[in-house]
């Protein structure tokens, strides 16, 4: 099985989603926390660090538009979450 790398900051995730060399795995929805998944595990760490040095480069409006689709991937759920309790 593949290693996969997982976040719960969606700024992150929005970062390391608007690189096209990773790939969404899903979201981890344990009931408390949801976390962002992505593969391959080492190429999304770097990317995260990169992100944390503040030593990335990318364009601003892929970053945008990441942030909007994990903001409605995680939104989503949340109302899927909520549905279930109803």
């Amino acid at each position: 099985m593949r290693e996969i790398y997982q976040t719960k900051d969606i700024h992150v995730a929005a970062y390391i989603y608007a690189h096209t060399s990773i790939t969404f795995a899903g979201l981890l929805d344990d009931g408390h926390d949801c976390l962002f998944q992505f593969q391959p595990a080492n190429k999304a760490r770097e990317l995260s660090e990169q992100y944390y040095n503040r030593s990335g480069n990318i364009d601003a409006k892929k970053y945008v538009d990441a942030l909007k689709t994990c903001k409605d991937i995680l939104f989503n759920r949340l109302r899927e979450r909520r549905a279930e309790f109803s």
